[in-house]
């Protein structure tokens, strides 16, 4: 089980493409800090398991709903620039609606299995991989969508408090 207590604060952002496995890692999309692990497999005819559950929140006033979708990328493990988010490709997506007052709230859980990597082949023996847990808005037009993050009071759109987000690779034979 991996931990992250960061989260994302998504606002003002209207993209409504289509999103598709395999697709490219872009800027629209955000890595939840914490989340990201590395795996290798040693047999052959492999799959993962994963899950990712958290609770997505959203600040607005007049009350209005937001759409966002948060899902896994894979790539194989590069040798260089680690931190870097080239090769990501987008395995698994969960796109959502969140409607309701101020400071609505949702449990969001997304989980997948995933049995080809980043270029859409098999896993190989004894290469490295990594996952990684992102997350974008759709269409958050003035509201903030807060997404593992906590509210420590109904008049704050931005807390730093914190809530836990849990990445679990299930799993892994």
């Amino acid at each position: 089980i991996m931990e992250s207590t960061s989260g994302l604060l998504i606002s003002n952002i209207s993209v409504t493409t289509n999103d598709s496995e395999n697709s490219d890692f872009n800027s629209n999309w955000k890595i939840i800090e914490g989340l990201k692990t590395s795996f290798v497999f040693d047999m052959p005819n492999n799959s993962i398991s994963a899950q990712f559950q958290t609770l997505a929140s959203k600040y607005s006033s007049p009350s209005s709903g937001v759409s966002f979708a948060c899902g896994f990328f894979v790539r194989k493990t590069p040798t260089q620039n680690p931190n870097s988010t080239t090769g990501y490709k987008l395995k698994v997506i969960r796109p959502e609606v969140l409607i309701g007052p101020n400071n609505a709230f949702k449990t969001l859980t997304v989980s997948g299995l995933i049995n080809k990597d980043g270029n859409n082949q098999p896993f190989e023996v004894g290469q490295s991989y990594d996952i990684a847990v992102a997350c974008r808005g759709r269409n958050v037009n003035g509201p903030v969508l807060r997404i593992g993050r906590s509210v420590t009071s109904t008049n704050e759109s931005n807390s730093d408090a914190e809530t836990r987000n849990l990445l679990t690779p299930a799993n892994i034979k």
